[in-house]
């Protein structure tokens, strides 16, 4: 239930909303799995004054699921949540509890109008029992945040822009135990030229900071310091033919680094149809994948566990092709098709040293053994000694996919209408790993098999 009341001429904002979810989960297959009850309830308000040109905005929410411990258990070992960790001050797994309740709380104050100045501040709170899938899709929690934005922005027409906006924001947060998990500033800048072409361009700095997610629920590691640039110019948009290009790079302390560049043609052949095609590659190296995690008396200093990463390289293809046509005014045909291929190649591996640094010891080098042989690989802490080894899946990889849609659109009568929709989906495994050119990956997809979905919508407007 959701309610929500204008005032002021709906510069003042007043609303509630309700949700429960009661489950009877007769077949015990079930119980582990899901919780028997949910309930989410919240206030927010938004006041605005002097014509809408500064506005201040808040949210209070908590939610409160009950259900078998092991559902419970579930939740709180979730990788938004992790309960387990083993140096969380604030946190504890409790394998018998049956219930979780948490909150959420945001406010802001925000300069939302006028000729140049906009600018925002905002404070959110979630805290680590807050629970919301049983209503959504929820990504995060033990988070305090402060996010700050500022904006100087023209609109007149002057000799070589149309307009221009220059912006810089800031945002620091930290988990519920003190932790500074993210220290992050950003300047962008966008502009329309004279002629209609638009640049765009933003640049973030992270700040050395703490990670309690990369140990998939192990201890907190130090994060180093991350730069990234983003940048994009389009043609003009009036125009039969846009293009549209686009790259980013990105670098840490540690050497990993990311770089993405992309390619965007939009065709307007005649006011009926509309094509757009948008390529992109994409190469990463990261020092810090998390492979997999054992237990070990021995490692002491990560409170006997063995936590493994490892140096990847990945790379990545994709294309996005849409096509737009519309026959008449009541009949339309939508189609989309992004073939997709990845490869992923595993380099070292390595165990975590110790908690809150950015320390790994690689097996085969500074620890132990490494032995791939057999589609397996086997590592050793220490060779002959009594620490146990590990030993799973080669995780080296190659994928691709093609998912594609069609979408016909009948308005058969005023307000009533006929959607016809045609889904695809295509995945393989191919064979020839590390051989080959992504690009042809990506395009064997289309005769790779396939799932293919039907689905007919019809809404019907009763009256006139």
């Amino acid at each position: 239930m959701r309610l929500r009341r204008d005032l002021r001429g709906g510069n003042t904002v007043l609303g509630g909303i309700a949700t429960a979810v009661t489950r009877a989960l007769d077949d015990p297959a079930f119980a582990p799995l899901l919780p028997e009850r949910a309930a989410a309830g919240g206030v927010d308000f938004e006041h605005a004054w002097g014509q809408r040109t500064w506005a201040v905005s808040g949210v209070l929410a908590g939610t409160r699921v009950d259900g078998d411990p092991r559902a419970l258990t579930r939740l709180q070992r979730a990788a938004y949540r992790l309960y387990q960790r083993p140096d969380a001050g604030h946190l504890a797994l409790d394998t018998t509890r049956s219930d979780l309740a948490g909150r959420f709380s945001a406010f802001s104050v925000a300069k939302t109008g006028g000729r140049h100045w906009l600018g925002s501040s905002t404070f959110e709170e979630t805290t680590p029992g807050f629970e919301t899938n049983d209503l959504g899709f929820q990504q995060r929690a033990d988070r305090r945040s402060w996010s700050n934005a500022l904006t100087y922005r023209e609109t007149r027409i002057g000799r070589v822009f149309r307009d221009y906006s220059v912006g810089g924001y800031l945002t620091h947060s930290r988990n519920f135990d003190g932790d500074v998990v993210a220290t992050r500033p950003a300047i962008e800048g966008s502009a329309t030229l004279r002629s209609f072409w638009r640049a765009f361009a933003i640049a973030s700095f992270s700040a050395p900071a703490y990670d309690d997610r990369l140990t998939r629920g192990g201890p907190v590691v130090r994060a180093p310091r991350r730069w990234s640039v983003d940048a994009s110019l389009t043609s003009d948009s009036r125009r039969p033919a846009v293009v549209e290009l686009s790259g980013s790079t990105a670098r840490s302390a540690a050497g990993e680094w990311e770089r993405e560049v992309g390619v965007a043609l939009d065709l307007r052949p005649s006011a009926a149809l509309r094509v757009r095609v948008e390529p992109e590659l994409s190469r990463a190296y990261t020092a810090s994948q998390y492979v997999t995690a054992g237990a070990d008396p021995l490692a002491a200093a990560t409170f006997g566990r063995r936590y493994v990463f490892a140096d990847l390289r990945q790379d990545e293809v994709a294309a996005d092709v849409r096509v737009d046509w519309t026959f008449t005014p009541r009949l339309s045909l939508e189609l989309f098709a992004r073939p997709f291929a990845s490869r992923g190649r595993y380099l070292a591996f390595k165990a975590l040293e110790r908690p809150r640094a950015f320390d790994f010891a690689t097996y085969g080098a500074e620890a132990g053994t490494a032995t791939r042989a057999g589609g397996r690989v086997t590592l050793d802490p220490d060779g002959p000694g009594a620490a146990p080894a590990l030993a799973f899946d080669e995780p080296d990889y190659a994928v691709r996919s093609l998912r594609g849609n069609a979408v016909a659109r009948w308005e058969f009568r005023p307000g009533s209408t006929l959607f016809v929709v045609w889904q695809q989906q295509r995945d393989g495994l191919p064979a020839e790993a590390g051989r080959g050119t992504l690009g042809g990956s990506a395009l064997r997809a289309f005769g790779d098999r396939g799932t293919d979905v039907l689905l007919l919508k019809v809404s019907r407007w009763i009256g006139r």
